[in-house]
């Protein structure tokens, strides 16, 4: 099954919000989560807030 351009994204956000989840219960703290996952201070931030 091929995924369309905004499937893709929006499955690609999916795994960053269920990763920054886990990370963030396995006691990492946002900087450590950002570099574990590539992604901005302002990204996590971002995803942790609307867990």
């Amino acid at each position: 099954m091929l995924l369309t351009g905004e499937e893709r994204a929006e499955k690609a956000g999916r795994s960053q919000r269920k990763a920054v989840s886990r990370l963030s219960n396995m006691r990492l703290n946002p900087e450590q989560i950002a570099e574990a996952l590539n992604l901005s201070l302002e990204e996590v931030k971002a995803i942790a807030a609307e867990t």
